[in-house]
């Protein structure tokens, strides 16, 4: 089942890790970002043990950043809009079984990942320089710009790295996959 966060606001900002997993144990990627304290959540939309057929992934941003809350909506959960999920954060996926999807970001659909429904809850899974990563959360440092290049999004990124362990040495590790 995937937690809506329309049932309130969040209530702990300085552990929104360990918040977010315990109030929301299908999240499985969150990505922060230069810009603010808002965060991009990717959540496992899962029924009845198995991944939901028709959207298996969730994507909302999560309004941390206080200058972005509105605590007038009772909730701080916002979703996308259209620009965001086509060409930034959204994502393609395809099925592989009721428990895994491979899928990649719309931002870079030459980078392929996996969801993964695993025993202790959802999994992202990725390869980078023939290792296998298992990822939990990324970070983005945006380029100072007035006005997006939605035709050349990866221009607005001066860097993109993940946090996870690399599944062939059991180190946990972040790799910068991308440095403009």
């Amino acid at each position: 089942m995937t937690t809506s966060f329309y049932d309130g606001p969040v209530t702990d900002l300085k552990n929104l890790d360990v918040y977010l997993k315990a109030r929301a144990p299908n999240v499985f990627l969150i990505i922060r970002r230069s810009k603010n304290a808002n965060v991009v959540i990717y959540e496992a939309n899962v029924k009845n043990g198995v991944l939901d057929k028709t959207k298996p992934i969730d994507v909302y941003w999560l309004d941390s950043d206080s200058a972005y809350r509105a605590h007038n909506r009772g909730h701080d959960r916002v979703e996308m809009n259209a620009v965001e999920m086509t060409h930034a954060f959204g994502v393609e996926w395809k099925f592989i079984n009721d428990r895994e999807v491979s899928f990649t970001f719309n931002a870079d659909p030459s980078r392929p990942s996996r969801l993964v429904l695993h025993p202790q809850g959802p999994r992202m899974m990725t390869v980078y320089n023939g290792d296998v990563y298992l990822v939990r959360s990324a970070y983005v440092i945006g380029a100072n710009f007035v006005v997006p290049d939605l035709i050349n999004l990866r221009a607005n990124i001066k860097e993109l790295s993940f946090n996870g362990v690399n599944l062939t040495t059991k180190q946990p590790t972040t790799v910068v996959v991308l440095r403009n």
